[in-house]
This record gives structure tokens, C-alpha cells and sequence, in this order.
């Protein structure tokens, strides 16, 4: 069943309504008006990285 509300939504609907009804609870609004991203939370490049990238110059 996950992967058919997956594919149709209903498991993002799921989760937004948590989060706001968290948030709200907490006094916060219900949507976030800011984000914190660094890299840990970003990768910089697709599979094999920076890695890839030096053996290809060597």
C-alpha cells in the first residue's frame, strides 16, 4: 500500500498534514518560512562525486 499512495500523492498529503499539526501545536506556523542547508544536507554532485571526477583527469 505504500507504494501506491506514493505514487498518488496520498503519502505526501499524509506527511504535510503531520507537520503542520506538529508546527501548529508548537506555536510555529504551519509552514515553514525558512530553510538551513548545508552539505551534509546537499550532496555536491551525483554518483562517484568528486572522486569520479580526479580519476578522469589522471
Amino acid at each position: 500500500m505504500y507504494y501506491r499512495w506514493r505514487r498518488n500523492g496520498k503519502w505526501d498529503l499524509v506527511h504535510d498534514t503531520l507537520r503542520d499539526q506538529v508546527r501548529e501545536k508548537l506555536g510555529k506556523q504551519a509552514i515553514p518560512s525558512a530553510a538551513i542547508m548545508d552539505s551534509r544536507s546537499v550532496k555536491t554532485a551525483q554518483k562517484g562525486g568528486r572522486e569520479a571526477m580526479m580519476q578522469q583527469k589522471k
